[in-house]
């Protein structure tokens, strides 16, 4: 009587258990592939790294803009001479100060021509700004891209652990069978060796295959931004295949929309200031100074008994820097070459983004070829296996005749959620080498 009381006391708590596993696990939302694009872009350091060093441009502009203005300058002397400075006429020496001296002044200099050094310097400012714009909407395509393949990598193992376990739920039951049938003295006790053997590694092969599960997961939480070993659980996929846009479509939007080339056509711009600015020092640079000044015998310098103790001068200066062996020309020179340099290099990356589009594009032709003929190869496997479980059921095949089509029918179920993902994954590509989110 006390034993069946203990019994049914450990069932009831195994019933509530199982209703709390189930609430809780009803509470866990389902990740969609969109929400995982969002999280990453929200998390993901890389692009907040990439928005740090767009404020540092910024603040690089505004550094360049405060270099057109007038610069205020102050400074503070004191001298203490061994004999007072004084003047001779004729014979006599006549005193021209004291032996301690104090002078202060302050000084604006606004520069009026510099060889467009300065404008330049600007125009190159904000040509970094703009760089750093686009370097970070590159880093945030590539944080979308990232988090659409991880998570699609990680529906693709989430599919194959479910294909093996129902792998070994299959071989366990022809294991069954098997056994049976060698009680009977129907099958050799070889065959039955073999049954096991193979649900021995179907079992092996569902521990494997789980480990990957977990290992996408682990990546897929880095590419949102979480921490690496929480749970997550991903949707399905649509039952829709998306359609294929047209090649050349997509190579134009690539090559309007692709970060890459924005960048590097800023970077051409960027070259051909550098000329400019390499050339400045041909120019002679004019600037006007005022300055505002006191000089007396005292701390405060206001106080002298040989002249006037303060004045107030405005000085336009020029200068000119005419000759450095050939400092200048070398400089324009290496700034015209590497001008050609990004040239060049911009045709390269108009090249590799083209050739990037076709890759994708081609990856998506072929995933949905694939997809047509694994679906058939699916369904015929899965019918081949139900008819060599039924005829070894009947006697009229063997073991391995059933391993060999369990065998079939995993891998055609692997090529077919292979082929699907695929097409998911070429899509990804896609939109990742023609510059869209």
């Amino acid at each position: 009587m006390k034993n069946r009381i203990a019994i049914q006391g450990v069932l009831m708590l195994s019933m509530v258990f199982w209703w709390i596993g189930m609430v809780q696990g009803s509470e866990t939302m389902l990740l969609d592939v969109e929400s995982a694009v969002s999280e990453a872009l929200a998390n993901q350091s890389v692009i907040a790294a990439a928005v740090e060093l767009e404020k540092a441009a910024m603040e690089g502009d505004r550094a360049a803009t405060a270099a057109l203005f007038p610069k205020l300058s102050a400074s503070y002397a004191y001298s203490r001479f061994k004999d007072a400075p004084y003047a001779v006429f004729g014979s006599n020496q006549v005193p021209v100060g004291k032996q301690d001296r104090f002078s202060w002044d302050v000084s604006a200099v606004q520069p009026l021509f510099t060889g467009f050094a300065l404008s330049t310097r600007k125009k190159l400012a904000a040509l970094d700004v703009d760089i750093q714009k686009i370097r970070t909407e590159q880093a945030r395509l590539d944080a979308a891209h990232q988090a659409r393949v991880a998570w699609h990598r990680l529906v693709l193992a989430e599919r194959a652990v479910a294909v093996a376990r129902e792998e070994v739920t299959q071989l366990d039951a022809h294991v069954r069978d098997a056994q049976r049938f060698f009680d009977q003295g129907v099958i050799s006790y070889n065959d039955l060796l073999k049954a096991r053997v193979a649900l021995a590694h179907a079992k092996q092969g569902m521990v494997q295959v789980q480990a990957d599960r977990n290992v996408a997961a682990a990546y897929l939480n880095m590419a949102m931004g979480r921490p690496v070993d929480q749970p997550v659980c991903v949707a399905g996929l649509p039952d829709v295949l998306p359609s294929l846009p047209s090649l050349g479509a997509l190579l134009d939007q690539a090559q309007v929309h692709r970060p890459e080339l924005k960048a590097m056509r800023l970077a051409y711009e960027k070259a051909g200031l550098a000329v400019q600015a390499a050339n400045a020092p041909a120019y002679p640079e004019l600037s006007m100074i005022g300055r505002y000044e006191r000089l007396g015998d005292n701390a405060t310098a206001d106080h002298n008994e040989f002249g006037n103790d303060n004045n107030l001068s405005l000085t336009v200066q020029a200068r000119w820097t005419f000759f450095e062996w050939g400092k200048t020309r070398d400089e324009v020179r290496k700034a015209c070459h590497e001008q050609a340099a990004v040239e060049r290099q911009l045709q390269g990356v108009k090249d590799s983004v083209a050739l990037e589009v076709v890759e994708a594009w081609e990856k998506w032709v072929a995933a949905q070829e694939n997809c047509k003929t694994a679906k058939e190869a699916r369904m015929q496997a899965v019918e081949n296996f139900r008819i060599t479980n039924l005829r070894f059921q009947q006697g009229a095949a063997t073991s391995t005749d059933v391993l060999d089509a369990r065998s079939y029918l995993s891998r055609a179920e692997l090529d077919d959620d292979r082929a699907i993902v695929g097409v998911f994954l070429a899509e990804a590509d896609l939109k990742r080498a023609i510059g869209q989110r």
